[in-house]
C-alpha cells in the first residue's frame, strides 16, 4: 500500500511536470516569435500597423469536406490551402454558426462534433481553434479517431495543433502515447519535438529516433498500468 502510495505520487509530480514543461516550451516558442517579428518590423520602418504574427505566418485553411467525421478530418490538409481569410470578418456570422450547432439538442455530441469539423473549412484561423475545441470537448476516447486524424496530419494549422495537443494531455494514458508517438516519428510534423519530449518525461526513457523502441517502451508501460504494478490514471 506504502509503494502504491509512493507510486501514485511519483506520477503526480510527473504530470505537473509535463503541464509545466508544456507551458515553458510554448511561452519560449511565443517570445522566439515575438522577436521576429520585432525585427521585421525595424526592419522596415515605414510599415505601420502590422498585422498580428499569427495571422502574418498565414496558417493553411482546411480543405472542403463532405458531412461525417472521418472526411471531415481527413479535409485538413494543405493541399486544398488558400490565404486565410480576414479574422475579423463575419465573425458574429461563425460564432452564431458554432452557437446553433452546440445549442441544437436534436443532435448527440458526436453528431455536434461531426458538424463542428464540417465547418471547420469555411472558418477564419479563430473559427477554426473555437470549432476544434468545442469539437475535442464533445468527443470521448472512444470517439477519438477524428481528431486523432487531425492532430498527427503535419500540415494542419499549428494553432487548431495546439488545442489537440492540450486535450490529449489530459486523455488516457493507453490513447496518448501511440498519439505521442505518431506524431514524433513525422520529422515534418510541427508538434514532432514537442511529441518526442513529452513521451522521454512520461515514460523516463529516451530512445532516440528508434521507433520501434519507443513502441515497445509504450506497449510495456501500459501493460504494468494494466497489471496494476502502476497504478492507472486517466489524466496522467
Amino acid at each position: 500500500m506504502r509503494l502504491s502510495l509512493r507510486i501514485a505520487a511519483g506520477l503526480a509530480v510527473v504530470a505537473l511536470i509535463a503541464t509545466a514543461w508544456l507551458k515553458y516550451y510554448r511561452e519560449g516558442a511565443s517570445e522566439r516569435a515575438a522577436s521576429a517579428a520585432a525585427a521585421a518590423k525595424s526592419a522596415e520602418s515605414e510599415q505601420t500597423n502590422p498585422r498580428p504574427l499569427r495571422y502574418s505566418q498565414n496558417p493553411p485553411v482546411i480543405g472542403t469536406s463532405s458531412l461525417g467525421l472521418a472526411n471531415a478530418a481527413n479535409s485538413m490538409s494543405a493541399a486544398n490551402a488558400t490565404n486565410s481569410p480576414n479574422p475579423s470578418a463575419d465573425s458574429a456570422e461563425w460564432e452564431g454558426q458554432i452557437d446553433n450547432i452546440l445549442a441544437d439538442e436534436s443532435n448527440d455530441d458526436v453528431q455536434k462534433s461531426g458538424k463542428l469539423l464540417a465547418l471547420m473549412p469555411k472558418l477564419p484561423p479563430d473559427g477554426q481553434v473555437e470549432a476544434i475545441t468545442h469539437a475535442a470537448n464533445l468527443l470521448d476516447d472512444d470517439n477519438y479517431r477524428p481528431l486523432s486524424q487531425i492532430i498527427t496530419n503535419a500540415l494542419v494549422a499549428e494553432d487548431v495543433l495546439d488545442v489537440l495537443m492540450s486535450d490529449l494531455a489530459n486523455r488516457t494514458n493507453a490513447l496518448k502515447f501511440p498519439t505521442f508517438l505518431q506524431i514524433a516519428r513525422q520529422e515534418k510534423h510541427p508538434m514532432a519535438d514537442e511529441a518526442k519530449n513529452l513521451l522521454e518525461l512520461y515514460l523516463d526513457e529516451d530512445h532516440g529516433t528508434d521507433w520501434a523502441a519507443w513502441d515497445n517502451a509504450i506497449k510495456d508501460w501500459l501493460k504494468e498500468e494494466r497489471e496494476g504494478t502502476i497504478p492507472p490514471d486517466n489524466n496522467f
